[in-house]
């Protein structure tokens, strides 16, 4: 019989070791293909979130030289915090009406 005594227990793993259906094997290669991919998903995130914080670097980088009199602050830090940020200034090429 597939009792649950405790919260603890109620896990997929324990759930399929208490099988004894022939659909055993199944159930454990659907399940660690998932876990499989949830680590593949983190790796990729981790990655994302890395070649996004190198191309704000570089963008940040090119705005000061290309416009060293310029004050380019950053909207967030590192850090994930607010910081203040430069104020709006209109472009030369931009005319307002």
């Amino acid at each position: 019989s597939l009792m649950w005594q405790t919260e603890e227990n109620r896990t997929l793993g324990n759930f399929i070791r208490q099988l004894t259906h022939e659909s055993k094997p199944l159930l454990e290669e659907l399940f660690g293909e998932i876990n499989r991919l949830i680590r593949e998903s983190k790796r990729q995130l981790e990655r994302n979130q890395m070649l996004y914080r190198r191309a704000w670097d570089l963008g940040q980088e090119m705005l000061r030289t290309l416009h060293p009199q310029e004050d380019f602050s950053e909207t967030y830090k590192r850090n994930g915090y607010f910081s203040k940020a430069a104020p709006f200034r209109q472009a030369s090429y931009i005319k307002m009406a």
